[in-house]
């Protein structure tokens, strides 16, 4: 039989790998909010600024999705 505390080593092992793959999806999401808030804005002050009828959603949209990358 094996000892415990190879046991205990094994079960940190995975516990371990799960935390870095919760963490790398985490991060993933950020990196990808980050880039739709900086296509937004690029469009909101680029070409398509007379064409956005309801800029006052798009911002606050754009503050949630700030806040939820801000609390990641």
């Amino acid at each position: 039989m094996s000892e415990p505390w190879q046991y205990e080593a094994e079960m940190h092992g995975i516990y371990q790998e799960a935390r870095n793959h919760r963490n790398a999806f985490w991060d993933k999401l950020a990196i990808l909010d980050g880039g739709t808030v900086a296509l937004v804005i690029t469009a909101v002050l680029g070409q398509l600024r007379g064409a956005i009828r309801h800029s006052h959603l798009i911002g606050a949209g754009l503050t949630v999705l700030v806040a939820a990358m801000v609390s990641t």
